[in-house]
C-alpha cells in the first residue's frame, strides 16, 4: 500500500522545518525504513502540536501506515480509525483501516469500512477480497456454532464476492486472478463442499503449479475429507502429497507444516510400507523441532502418528500438550476458532476415557 499525502489546501500548513521532516518520513517509509521513519513522525506529532488540522492528519494517516506496513494491526487500526474520523472518503485509508479490524478479528467494523470503501469504489480488488474474506469466516463461525442458515447466507455473500472478483480479473491481472481463484477453493473448503472444493485446488494446482500455499492447502483438504467421510482414496492422496510438500520444502515453516501432515496422514493409514513409516516419523520429529513452539498441530499430528505405532503413552503426552496449547489459542478472541480444540478433546477421552 503506497500514497502520497494530499497537497494542503486552505488555513495555514506545516512551517518549513516541520515540512521537510514530514517529507523525510514519507521518504522513508517509502524505502522500507519504518522504524526511522516512525521516529521522525512520532517527534512531530510530540512537537509541533501547534500545527493545522490537516497537517496533523496527514501524519496520523502516515504512523497508520507505517503500523500497517508493519502489520501492528491493533496500532494500525487505531490511527487509521482517527483518520476515517476526520474523512471517511479517502479510499486508501479504508482499505487499510479495513484489513488493520479484520486482522484482529473485529469483523463487523471491518465489514462497515469496507463496504464504504465498495461504495467509493466498486471494483477495488483487495475491498473486494477482504469483503469476501469477512463473509467466509463469518460462514465458518456460524458453521461451527450450529447455525446452518446463517452460514449458507454468508458462504453465498462470499461467492458472490469472488465472482465479481474473477470477471475484474480476467484478462487484466493474472495475480489478482489466482487470488479469486484461491479465494473461492477456500470458501468451498470451508463449508464442507468437499467435491467442489478438490475440483477447484485440482484446477488451481493445476494452474499455478509452483504456488505452494494452494498445493498445501489441497493436502489439509483431502485429510479432513478423509477424516469426515472416510475416504481412503482421500487419505492416501493427502499422504502422497503431504510426503511431496515434505520432501520439496525449503524453509523451516514449509518443513515443520508439511512434515506435521505427513505424519498424521501417515499415522492415520493402515499397513504403511517400512520406509514410508520411518520417514514419517522423521518428518513427526522435524515439524516439532521447527514449528512455532505456540503451535499445537505438530504436537497432534506426532501424537496420532505415535499412537498407530503403540508408543500409547508418548502419544497422550503429546495430545495433552496439544490441548494445553490449542486452548490457549481458542481463548484467544482473535483466533474465535473451537473446532480443533473439541476434535483434539474428544480424541484425548477416545483414547483415555477422561
Amino acid at each position: 500500500m503506497a500514497w502520497s499525502p494530499p497537497a494542503h489546501s486552505g488555513g495555514a500548513s506545516f512551517d518549513d522545518a516541520t515540512n521537510k521532516e514530514f517529507e523525510q518520513a514519507v521518504a522513508l517509509r517509502t524505502s522500507g525504513k519504518l522504524d526511522e521513519a516512525e521516529k521522525v513522525l512520532e517527534h512531530i506529532m510530540k512537537s509541533s502540536m501547534r500545527n493545522d488540522e490537516v497537517g496533523i492528519a496527514n501524519v496520523i494517516k502516515e504512523r497508520g501506515t507505517i503500523k500497517f506496513l508493519q502489520e501492528r494491526w491493533e496500532s494500525a487500526a487505531r490511527y487509521l480509525g482517527i483518520c476515517y474520523e476526520i474523512d471517511s472518503n479517502d479510499a486508501d485509508t479504508l482499505e487499510m483501516l479495513g484489513k488493520s479490524l479484520r486482522m484482529i478479528g473485529r469483523y463487523q467494523e471491518a465489514e462497515t469500512v469496507y463496504e464504504r470503501a465498495a461504495y467509493l469504489d466498486p471494483d477495488r480488488f483487495e475491498v473486494l477480497d477482504g469483503l469476501q474474506n469477512i463473509h467466509r469466516r463469518l460462514g465458518d463461525n456460524y458453521q461451527e456454532s450450529d447455525r446452518p442458515e446463517q452460514a449458507e447466507a454468508e458462504f453465498g455473500k462470499a461467492l458472490d464476492i469472488v465472482a465479481q472478483m474473477t470477471k475484474l480479473s480476467e484478462g487484466k491481472s493474472e495475480e489478482h486472478l489466482r487470488v479469486s481463484k484461491f479465494a473461492k477453493a477456500k470458501i468451498f473448503y470451508e463449508k464442507k463442499s468437499y467435491s467442489e472444493a478438490v475440483d477447484a485446488y485440482a484446477s488451481l494446482v493445476s494452474s499455478y503449479p509452483d504456488f505452494r500455499p494452494a498445493q498445501e492447502e489441497q493436502a489439509a483438504l483431502a485429510l479432513d475429507y478423509a477424516k469426515d467421510k472416510g475416504s481412503p482414496a482421500q487419505l492416501q492422496a493427502a499422504l502422497d502429497q503431504y510426503r511431496a510438500l515434505y520432501k520439496s520444502a525449503k524453509s523451516t515453516k514449509e518443513l515443520a507444516y508439511s512434515g506435521a501432515g505427513f505424519a498424521e496422514a501417515a499415522g492415520r493409514t493402515k499397513d504403511l510400507p517400512a520406509d514410508t513409516l520411518a520417514e514419517a516419523e522423521q518428518a513427526a520429529r522435524t515439524a516439532l523441532l521447527d514449528a512455532n513452539p505456540n503451535d499445537p498441530y505438530p504436537h497432534y499430528a506426532s501424537a496420532v502418528l505415535m499412537y498407530a505405532i503403540d508408543a500409547k503413552d508418548d502419544a497422550t503426552s503429546r495430545l495433552k500438550e496439544a490441548i494445553k496449547l490449542e486452548r490457549k489459542r481458542a481463548a484467544d478472541p482473535y483466533q474465535n476458532d473451537y473446532a480443533r480444540l473439541v476434535e483434539y478433546e474428544k480424541l484425548m477421552q477416545a483414547w483415555t476415557g477422561n
